[in-house]
Formats: C-alpha cells, structure tokens, sequence
C-alpha cells in the first residue's frame, strides 16, 4: 500500500490547530477547577474551532482560538453539569447515558 507523503503546509497548519485546540482546553481546565478536563470536550471544541478557522475573511479567521473559545465556554456553561467531575458517576453523564 503507498501512501503519499503530506506536504509541509499542510502539516504546519494540523500542527498549529492542534496547539491552539491543545492550549484552550488546557486554559478552561484551569479556570474551571471543578471541571478540569473531561473526555470528549475536544470533539466539542474541535467543530467549532474548525468553523472559524476556515473563515473566508482572513482576518477573522486568525482569531479562530479566542472565538471558538468564547462559543466553547459559553456552550459548555450549558450543561457544564452532566460534566462535573463529582457528578459523572451519580447525576451527570451516567445518568443520561443509562
């Protein structure tokens, strides 16, 4: 099976989304102590991140990170309880899962 090899732009803007999908994640779990990080909240921002940053208008595409941020917290803000690290277990994801 051949592969063709990627080329560097390419891998330099995966390379960039990554980090800035990377250091929101990480900037929410630290201003949400309660919350932290929990799986799956990167296929949540990752959509969001991604409509912006594919912006026809450049310059609102360049700030990509600090608008799907903003869209991220206020939609997690949402239901931030189902991702409650104490609540998982009794009230949060479980109970809407089963």
């Amino acid at each position: 099976m051949h592969v063709a090899p990627v080329p560097v732009g390419v891998v330099i803007i995966i390379w960039t989304c990554l980090q800035d999908m990377k250091r929101a994640l990480f900037v929410y779990a630290k201003l949400n102590p309660g919350i932290k990080y929990v799986q799956g909240m990167n296929e949540i921002y990752a959509p969001i991140y991604h409509q912006f940053a594919t912006d026809t208008d450049s310059v609102a595409a360049q700030h990509a990170e600090a608008d799907a941020f903003f869209c991220f917290v206020e939609l997690i803000s949402e239901f931030r309880d189902h991702f409650c690290q104490h609540l998982v277990s009794k009230a949060g994801l479980y109970r809407l899962v089963y």
